[in-house]
Parts: structure tokens; C-alpha cells; sequence
């Protein structure tokens, strides 16, 4: 994902540690959105590195109400779903809870965006996850779905379904996800240009603040 003529280079690098059923993660992907925004001119490219919340979850996950009260406590439930919906409209989402059924395991999921490439294509793949699960209330621990989602997204859907009929990538991912997981506290977690990192659900201005932090250490970097 870029931009522009007076570019860095190598592209200016944001990894980004989420999952694909956080909702603090779809916030922070607009946020971030949003402060890239105000810096239209930079080449940049997002490496969206696997994090599961819950890698324990039942390969065909759980019920949406049971994994609810199961996170918040059955008497919490509407509270924190309302200051969610807060937050993900101030960003211009309208998550649809109430089409959710269940919560799925993310593993697959995961597994389509580790092997999407390029970049941009990662990135597509990780916005209609995200869409899916939130906003249309769909399965996305479905392979059936999980391939239709990546031929919708421009990858090839004869390969998606070969890549999921293997499973030598499971291992290497699992191990990923549980590097992850002793590193990372708080999703979504960002590290920009490899150096400046910001934990959690944090707003666009600390966002912004990170990332020209980051520029001016590339540029100072640049210029020795």
C-alpha cells in the first residue's frame, strides 16, 4: 500500500499484530488509516503478523452469547458491546452484533492472509475479514467462505482451496502466534519502521505522533 513520487526506501514498514475478531483491531486499522491520511506523499507497506486472542478456542469455535459472557460476564454484555459501538463509530464502522452467531477460531484465517502477497493484496484480505465478521456477521472460520472472501479480493481461489487442502504451514504459523503472544500484551499492537512501537487501542493522534517519530529517526538515519 503507497503513494507518491518522493517516496522512502526502502517503503516505510508498519507491522501490525491483530486479530481478525478483535474489535479494538478494526478501530485501529481506521485510526491508522486515518493518520497515513495526513501524510499522503509516504510509500509505506502494513505486515499484518498473526496474534490469536484465544488460540485455545474449539476448532469450530463457540456461540456468540457463550463466548460473550464467557469474556465480559453475562450481566456486562451490553455495556461493553455499547462503548464499542461508540468507538467504532467515531471511525465510520457500524458493527452488527446482532448478526453474529458464532466466534470463531481465526487459525485459518490467519493462515489465508500469511500467504496473500503482496502486500496490498494482505491488506484487502484483512479489511474483508474484518468487514465479514463485523459488519456482515459471517463464519470466517469457514473455508468455504474464507476461499470465496479471497477470490472476492483479487487471489486465486484454485489456490486458496489447494493451500488450505495442505498443512505444512500450520505449524510455522502456531509458532508465530505463540512468539506473539509472549511479546505482545495489548492488540492491536503497531511497530513502526521497526522501531517505535504502540500498544493497544491507542487514537489517531498517538498514532500520528509514532509514526513521524519513526520518520524522523529514518530520515536522520538516512542522513549519516
Amino acid at each position: 500500500m503507497s503513494a507518491s513520487a518522493a517516496s522512502l526506501d526502502p517503503p516505510f514498514r508498519i507491522e501490525i499484530f491483530a486479530d481478525i475478531t478483535c474489535p479494538w483491531c478494526y478501530i485501529g486499522k481506521r485510526r491508522l488509516e486515518a493518520a497515513l491520511a495526513t501524510s499522503p506523499g509516504l510509500d509505506f507497506e502494513m505486515d499484518w503478523r498473526a496474534f490469536q486472542r484465544d488460540p485455545i478456542l474449539p476448532a469450530d469455535g463457540l456461540p456468540w452469547q457463550t463466548y460473550l459472557a464467557r469474556t465480559f460476564g453475562a450481566a456486562h454484555i451490553d455495556t461493553a458491546l455499547a462503548q464499542i459501538s461508540v468507538a467504532a463509530s467515531k471511525v465510520g464502522l457500524s458493527f452488527a452484533f446482532d448478526k453474529i452467531v458464532k466466534m470463531p477460531n481465526t487459525l485459518d484465517a490467519h493462515r489465508l492472509i500469511y500467504w496473500a502477497y503482496p502486500p496490498l493484496l494482505k491488506t484487502r484480505i484483512v479489511e474483508r475479514l474484518f468487514k465479514a465478521h463485523f459488519v456482515d456477521g459471517l463464519d470466517i472460520g469457514d473455508r468455504s467462505l474464507l476461499i470465496a472472501l479471497a477470490q472476492e479480493c483479487g487471489m486465486d481461489g484454485d489456490a486458496a482451496f489447494d493451500l488450505f487442502s495442505r498443512r505444512d504451514d500450520i505449524d510455522v504459523l502456531r509458532s508465530e502466534i505463540e512468539i506473539s503472544r509472549t511479546l505482545v500484551k495489548q492488540i492491536p499492537f503497531f511497530i513502526f519502521a521497526e522501531d517505535i512501537v504502540v500498544p493497544g487501542g491507542q487514537s489517531e493522534e498517538e498514532l500520528k505522533r509514532a509514526m513521524a517519530k519513526a520518520m524522523a529517526k529514518n530520515a536522520i538515519a538516512k542522513s549519516l
